[in-house]
């Protein structure tokens, strides 16, 4: 319902996830927003952030309306909050990825 009039960019669906670019700051958080199965942002886009993206699409799936509930009171800290824990650090941007 967001993304859609909002959307500046390309909106496109890749792999299941709707991902609707060109949106104004205010309409989403950090680089972009997860939102059931679309993605909000301006041009944050690769297949790391895309795969990051994927898991929270499957955590609203499992979690549903409370997700958004569930995620504020896990906190605003992206390293302390588990649910971008397990969406991926690294692939979400929020941390160097790790010399292998």
């Amino acid at each position: 319902m967001i993304g859609l009039p909002l959307s500046q960019g390309r909106v496109e669906r890749v792999d299941g996830l709707i991902v609707c670019r060109g949106l104004p700051k205010w309409a989403y958080a950090r680089g972009g927003t997860c939102v059931g199965s679309v993605y909000l942002t301006g041009n944050v886009v690769s297949d790391r952030v895309l795969r990051h993206e994927r898991v929270h699409v499957d955590q609203w799936k499992k979690y549903g309306l409370l997700f958004p509930i569930l995620y504020w009171l896990a906190g605003s800290d992206p390293l302390k909050n588990h649910f971008e824990i397990e969406a991926g650090l690294e692939d979400g941007g929020y941390v160097r990825r790790s010399a292998r």
